[in-house]
């Protein structure tokens, strides 16, 4: 029961909801990755740079995956 009251409390802290809706954003992005632009991989040529929209996912996954570890520190200090 204690520890139930312990992750309540921490997961209403500062910083935990950002990293929950993070790591969703994460989720709703590699979704979006492997239903729409990873299909198509197989024809990329490895002469030319990947598509913008496959460049645009591995962006997006590179900074909510920041903000994901950096929300993962601060939650010490929320």
């Amino acid at each position: 029961m204690l520890g139930a009251l312990g992750v309540l409390a921490v997961a209403d802290a500062g910083a935990m909801p950002v990293k929950f809706a993070l790591l969703g954003v994460a989720g709703i992005n590699v979704a979006a990755f492997h239903h729409g632009v990873y299909r198509s991989v197989a024809r990329w040529d490895r002469a030319v740079p990947p598509p913008a929209r496959a460049r645009i996912a591995g962006a997006v996954s590179l900074v909510v995956w920041s903000g994901v570890i950096a929300c993962g520190r601060l939650i010490a200090y929320t």
